[in-house]
């Protein structure tokens, strides 16, 4: 939800340069737009942090988990609210414009400022929200003692909150700010170029003229604007394991048998990786993550406390989980599947709006000065949230394929190209499905997780387990998700590639 929402706020800010003006900002002015905008968030955070204060004071009085609930209900809602107020204060107030009159429009900076708002209302929820996961977190403690497991002391409220800023905003935060920079560096560079290139007379004695002529005279100015924008995008994803690796706590696994046997998975399925990292999060998180699309650029990193409370069997699980998602190309084709449910539905809506429009006899000229305006806006406005209910769709059954390809390793699949066939006959069995099924029962336990809380991008526990229930006995390379994933992976490509053909067409 955190990562969805962040998207959404910068999606909204982009879109405010769709329309002409927004409707209240020549009323409201610079002054006017700040201070409703900075007025609703501070009554959002203050409503906030006095629910979620008053569900704390009644589980410590109480002891009842459904404050736990309801904690978890009200910051949602708060996430909803805030995200609503943004999309009134940038396309209505003219909050974005309120920022860019102190600052001007400088390489990211207005879009960011503008977006920290929303920022705020998550930063006061961790706040708020802390003694109730310190209470959670004392609970487990007192079982773990009476059954005779490892302790270790919780994260201060600081320690707690700057947790959640590192691995739930800046895992997205960062490489959207990278592209925004970006963006806006090839935009002004292309932008004054294709000006300079429709100019009556060019001065030949600069390389910036003869680069402005050459477009002038090739006509490929906007198809290598394109280009550059796209390439720079797939390289800031190539680069961002190297920064998170920097902005997450995290350390490579000490050398022994474990280490060991999870780099022989690794050459068991040929996924190449650049290093095993334990994830230090102070005992609050039982969870795995793989991040890097290039193995030399490659990092899967374990939380500390998952390498404790699993089996080696069940680590090797959560491992085979992880190499899954490299092995089927989860990543890759995650950005594929963004790009062609979001731009899919946006230029569609956009589509069938001007289409209407043109059907009623709107002048040309009219449609793409204004209406070609609003029916963009319009159509990124509801596009988005069509496009990112697919992707999400799209990425639980990822999810589900690579829990699958767990149980086909414990099963004893080998993928990698140079190995031997094996799989005549294999099935997957009970110990396999059973294996996954332990890890994800004991990262629900750790992680003080309800098995039927729905998560966006990955399902709930409880689906999950009974998937894996559903494996057992099936041949290993004849399940019913790999087709499935196949089919969503043509239907994805086929949308992708009409999109790109789209914006490099002349």
């Amino acid at each position: 939800m955190t990562q969805l929402a962040v998207i959404l706020a910068v999606a909204t800010v982009f879109a405010r340069d769709l329309v002409a003006r927004p409707i209240m900002y020549s009323m409201l002015g610079p002054a006017g737009a700040a201070w409703a905008t900075l007025g609703g968030t501070a009554m959002v955070a203050l409503l906030l942090w006095a629910g979620v204060g008053w569900s704390a004071r009644r589980m410590e009085r109480t002891g009842s988990l459904a404050m736990v609930t309801l904690t978890d209900q009200m910051i949602a809602t708060s996430r909803w609210g805030i995200l609503v107020w943004h999309v009134l204060a940038v396309l209505v107030f003219g909050w974005l414009d309120a920022v860019r009159a102190v600052v001007g429009n400088t390489f990211g900076a207005d879009e960011l400022i503008a977006i920290g708002p929303v920022l705020a209302v998550f930063v006061v929820g961790w706040w708020a929200a802390f003694p109730v996961d310190r209470m959670l977190r004392e609970a487990v403690i007192l079982r773990n003692l009476d059954h005779g497991l490892a302790v270790r002391a919780g994260p201060t409220r600081r320690q707690f909150v700057v947790m959640n800023i590192r691995h739930d905003l800046l895992i997205v935060l960062l490489p959207l700010a990278v592209l925004i920079v970006w963006s806006e560096a090839v935009e002004r560079l292309f932008g004054g170029l294709i000006l300079r290139a429709g100019a009556p007379t060019l001065r030949v004695d600069s390389i910036y003229d003869r680069v402005a002529a050459w477009l002038h005279n090739t006509g490929t100015a906007e198809p290598i604007h394109t280009a550059v924008r796209v390439l720079g995008s797939l390289a800031v994803f190539a680069l961002l394991p190297l920064a998170l690796r920097l902005v997450w706590d995290a350390e490579p696994l000490d050398v022994g048998s474990l280490r060991d046997r999870l780099l022989a998975l690794c050459k068991r399925h040929g996924v190449r990786i650049r290093e095993l990292l334990v994830w230090r999060t102070h005992g609050s998180v039982a969870n795995g993550a793989v991040i890097g699309l290039f193995g030399r650029l490659r990092y899967v990193l374990l939380s500390e406390v998952l390498l404790e409370r699993l089996s080696e069997r069940e680590v090797e699980a959560v491992m085979a989980h992880e190499v899954g998602h490299v092995r089927r190309r989860h990543m890759i084709w995650l950005i594929v599947a963004l790009l062609a449910c979001t731009g899919g539905a946006s230029a569609g809506l956009e589509l069938v709006g001007r289409g209407m429009v043109t059907a009623g006899g709107v002048p040309e000229e009219l449609i793409e000065r204004w209406v070609g305006g609003v029916t963009a806006v319009v159509a990124s406005l509801v596009g988005l949230p069509l496009g990112l209910l697919a992707f999400g769709w799209i990425s639980r059954r990822f999810e589900w394929q690579a829990d699958a390809f767990a149980a086909q390793h414990l099963s004893g699949l080998v993928t990698a190209r140079k190995s031997p066939g094996n799989a005549e006959g294999l099935l997957i069995t009970s110990e396999a499905a059973g294996a996954m099924k332990g890890a994800l029962r004991t990262v629900a336990i750790v992680n003080h997780m309800d098995p039927w809380r729905f998560s966006f991008r990955h399902g709930s526990i409880a689906r999950r387990m009974k998937n894996l229930e559903a494996l057992v006995g099936i041949p290993a390379e004849s399940l019913r998700i790999d087709a499935s994933v196949r089919r969503i992976k043509i239907v994805c490509g086929i949308v992708a590639t009409l999109l790109l053909v789209w914006a490099f067409w002349p």
